[in-house]
């Protein structure tokens, strides 16, 4: 992998990431209590997203240019 193409894969990372910390917010701010509970199991699923972004990222950054 270049670098150009580790930058951009690490741009669209952050993107994501960016949008899962929206989504994170609204569902923490925007949703009444019963919703909240209701749909706990999305925001578990947001959390577990962010985290296996952080691993791609990671990876990533270790892994040697071509």
């Amino acid at each position: 992998m270049t670098k150009q193409e580790k930058r951009q894969a690490l741009q669209t990372l952050d993107e994501i990431s960016l949008l899962l910390d929206e989504a994170a917010e609204k569902y923490i701010n925007d949703l009444p209590p019963v919703a909240r509970i209701k749909y706990a199991d999305v925001f578990s699923h947001i959390g577990r997203a962010e985290d296996g972004l952080i691993n791609v990222a990671y990876e990533l950054l270790h892994k040697e240019s071509a």
